[in-house]
């Protein structure tokens, strides 16, 4: 394994003239100031911008609904959700 990073090392130590000749004269690369909207990512990306409407992500995100959640903390209190379901069950 040692042999193999050293001459990892010394092919890429090689290549660096190489590469720096090839870009010489070229302009930087510039950053793009990326959008500064809540991101998740999963199976497909989801993007929450201020355009977007109401997003419900799964099927277990009202857990506050659930009988096993109040019994988890009987003391918080809980409100119906936005069906108006029962909040205990």
């Amino acid at each position: 394994m040692a042999e193999y990073r050293r001459r990892l090392l010394r092919n890429y130590a090689r290549s660096y003239p190489a590469i720096a000749e090839a870009v010489r004269g070229l302009p930087p690369h510039i950053l793009s100031k990326p959008e500064r909207y809540t991101r998740f990512s999963g199976l497909e990306p989801l993007v929450l911008r201020p355009d977007s409407r109401f997003v419900n992500i799964g099927e277990r995100t009202n857990v506050t609904g659930s009988p096993s959640f109040f019994q988890a903390d009987p003391r918080r209190p809980i409100r119906s959700g936005a069906c108006g379901g029962s909040p205990a069950g």
